[in-house]
């Protein structure tokens, strides 16, 4: 679809789609269907590749980084995270819970998404969420009360936001423990957004939009409508989300003022997504509207449903391994980064007095840093943009 509403080209697929698309760093379009196909197409809408995952794909892959695709499919009656390369090589394979039947309720609707570090975020229909390695070993599991729909979104601070089906918004730390949890009056199945200032923002399925500061206490509430959709946020603060059975569009400030209200006479689960020259994007029903908003897209860890209009569903990557100290002393600093950002490498002695080691405009996806001072105790962290 062109900006101007007119269409470019389409593209069918046996047994239809039940998840956004992913766009590449290469423009790239990748979409799973029902069919249980991975679809790489290219901008003009040609196939590239139909890549056979064994089962319903009914989540939106997660792109890294360095071009590689992370999604999920039924797989041998278990719900399997694959991970695969850009050129569509299968790097690898990782169960995150058992199907009894090979039927849509209990295959994988929960969307991966990517952590600053690389770890990959996935709710599961065995009730977990999973932590999983860029190297496909899963680093923990949190349990939660019930089944979860609802896709991993993550604060800048690295922790992990998700609803579930026991009516509860869990937000658990990077390691795995849990850091609060609240409990609405029904199902929370729509992604939280998350706003500049860490206001995290919830709809779910008892009618509410609530705001938590990232402590977890309740800044505000209003009674809006049963939604599915997930909020966006504007950098003005203010908060954009769709009703499901009211099929209304409403927007709030960052107080919880209601500031308009477009009612569109039609059936949404979908998300909207704002552009950063304002426009508002949602789809209900059988059309796709676009509003005249005056505010981009907000500039926070994760302003929407699958954290931006690429639906890359990844963190800002930053992070740094452990130090390798060679024979030579000289310290080794693996980096986890994004190209064409600038990083500062920083050390201390006492983890109080910190002193620029490197400043670097990074040109690989892990690049690597060196340490030749010879210092016998350093520690080291890595500032991001």
């Amino acid at each position: 679809m062109s900006r101007t509403g007119t269409t470019n080209w389409t593209f069918t697929a046996d047994g239809g789609f039940r998840s956004s698309p992913s766009v590449s760093p290469d423009g790239t379009i990748y979409i799973g269907s029902c069919n249980g196909n991975l679809y790489a197409l290219s901008s003009s809408g040609a196939v590239k590749r139909a890549q056979a995952l064994g089962g319903e794909v009914l989540a939106s892959p997660a792109i890294a980084a360095d071009g590689t695709i992370y999604v999920t499919a039924i797989s041998n009656h278990y719900n399997c995270l694959f991970s695969l390369a850009p050129t569509g090589e299968t790097n690898w394979t990782c169960d995150v819970g058992s199907v009894p039947f090979t039927v849509a309720d209990s295959a994988q609707f929960s969307s991966p998404s990517i952590g600053p570090d690389g770890s990959i975020y996935v709710g599961s229909m065995d009730s977990r969420l999973y932590s999983i390695s860029p190297a496909g070993r899963t680093n923990w599991t949190f349990q939660m009360g019930a089944v979860t729909y609802a896709s991993p979104s993550i604060g800048a601070d690295g922790t992990i936001y998700i609803g579930a089906d026991d009516n509860r918004l869990y937000a658990i730390n990077a390691d795995g423990s849990q850091k609060w949890t609240f409990l609405s009056l029904n199902r929370i199945e729509s992604s939280v957004a998350i706003a500049r200032d860490g206001t995290v923002y919830s709809a779910a399925l008892d009618g509410f939009l609530r705001a938590f500061d990232s402590n977890g206490a309740l800044k505000w509430s209003t009674k809006i409508g049963v939604v599915s959709a997930s909020p966006s946020v504007a950098q003005d603060g203010s908060v954009v989300v769709s009703t499901h059975h009211d099929f209304t569009t409403l927007a709030f400030n960052g107080s919880g003022q209601r500031l308009w209200t477009l009612s569109h006479g039609m059936l949404t689960c979908a998300s909207t997504a704002i552009n950063q020259d304002g426009t508002i994007y949602l789809a209900s029903a059988m059309r796709l509207y676009a509003l005249n908003g005056t505010n981009a897209s907000d500039n926070s860890s994760w302003p929407m449903f699958r954290k931006d209009l690429q639906r890359h569903s990844r963190a800002l990557q930053c992070s740094i391994l452990p130090p390798v100290l060679s024979p030579q002393k000289e310290a080794s600093l693996t980096l986890n980064v994004e190209t064409g950002r600038t990083y500062t490498v920083q050390w201390s002695s006492d983890l109080k007095a910190w002193q620029d080691l490197t400043n670097l405009s990074s040109q690989a996806f892990h690049p690597l840093v060196f340490d030749a001072s010879g210092a016998p105790s350093r520690f080291y962290r890595l500032r991001c943009p």
